[in-house]
């Protein structure tokens, strides 16, 4: 299996279709794993997502932002796909806190 130490720098590289995508899905539990198992700093993407789900951060390649939401829309969507139960009253904070809230 692959293993990547704490404090360690990684890479993933690899031809079409050598499963980087599928890989980064697991691991953001995105995607279960259908044999085999995938655990991040010691928790396992199936039993403890939501613990899995705060330890990860992914940054697309292209700019995943739509024309007709808001700040405020798109900082709600992207809580709430990270699992945060406090999305609404996150945003009111997070946009308080950069000077975007009146």
């Amino acid at each position: 299996g692959l293993v990547v130490d704490r404090g360690e720098c990684f890479g993933l590289l690899g031809e079409n279709g050598a499963g980087k995508t599928t890989l980064i899905k697991m691991l953001s539990c995105s995607l279960q794993p259908t044999t085999g198992t995938a655990h991040l700093c010691g928790h396992d993407v199936t039993e403890k997502p939501e613990r899995v789900q705060k330890l990860v951060g992914i940054c697309p390649q292209f700019d995943v932002l739509w024309d007709d939401l808001t700040v405020r829309e798109h900082l709600l969507l992207f809580l709430r796909l990270k699992g945060a139960s406090s999305a609404r009253k996150d945003v009111g904070s997070i946009l308080t806190e950069v000077g975007l809230l009146a």
